[in-house]
């Protein structure tokens, strides 16, 4: 049983490593966001994808871990989990993940909060993109309206002028 607790013990701190490599992709996808560096978002996007991957990974074999040592420690959860078998475990097991359960859940809040923060830039994104366009749209309507050979044609030739200066 000692061996399936380190292996669990190693599984969940580099879940919790994870997860800060996770919040720093956000953070420079925020950076990336802010700054309409559409070259590097390509790249962080694809980064991210796989760190969900690795996440989902981990997060499958420490799942897999609990539910084994949780047949082999005595408990009165009907569904097993870390809180639960941290619990059941003896005292230099237990601290150990207890410390490594508070660091993924502290990292695991900051992603999500990052990750709300993304959103909500992406879709004000979205939102100017689609006032502009809707701005445009109307410019082009008033300029259908004059053309090459003058004002009404409707040729669908129109003239634009750009100032400069």
């Amino acid at each position: 049983m000692n061996e399936s607790v380190e292996q669990l013990i190693a599984v969940v701190a580099e879940e919790a490593e994870h997860c800060e490599r996770v919040l720093t992709l956000l953070r420079q996808q925020q950076r990336c966001l802010i700054e309409s560096d559409t070259e590097n978002l390509k790249a962080n996007v694809l980064e991210q994808e796989k760190a969900i991957r690795r996440s989902r990974e981990l997060e499958r074999r420490r799942q897999t871990l609990v539910a084994s040592l949780a047949q082999q420690t005595p408990s009165d959860c009907e569904t097993p989990n870390l809180a639960s078998l941290i619990a059941n475990l003896s005292d230099e097991y237990g601290r150990r993940l207890a410390g490594l359960r508070v660091s993924m859940a502290s990292a695991i809040e900051r992603v999500n909060k990052t990750k709300d923060q993304n959103r909500m830039l992406i879709e004000q994104s979205l939102n100017n993109i689609g006032e502009i366009i809707r701005v445009l749209a109307a410019a082009n309507v008033a300029a259908a309206d004059y053309s090459v050979r003058g004002k009404g044609q409707g040729d669908g030739a129109s003239l634009s002028i750009d100032r400069i200066g």
